[in-house]
């Protein structure tokens, strides 16, 4: 059985624990959006290369306050 025809399955049985509520779907939203938005005014997240430990504006940023990530340490 195919992923899809599982959860249609799923949806006619009523097996709704796969499922989130509406209330949980907007807390969701309500907690990412503002993420969204910031992103699409400073260009998103940082790009990097595959295998590193993310972009240097990432040790940058917690700098700033006198920490550094365990691997830098």
């Amino acid at each position: 059985m195919g992923a899809y025809e599982r959860l249609l399955l799923d949806v006619i049985e009523g097996r709704l624990n796969l499922f989130v509520r509406s209330d949980e779907q907007e807390a969701a939203w309500h907690w990412v959006e503002p993420l969204i938005d910031s992103w699409g005014a400073d260009g998103g997240p940082r790009p990097y290369a595959a295998g590193t430990w993310g972009p240097s504006a990432s040790s940058a940023m917690i700098a700033r306050d006198g920490f550094a990530w365990g691997e830098e340490q």
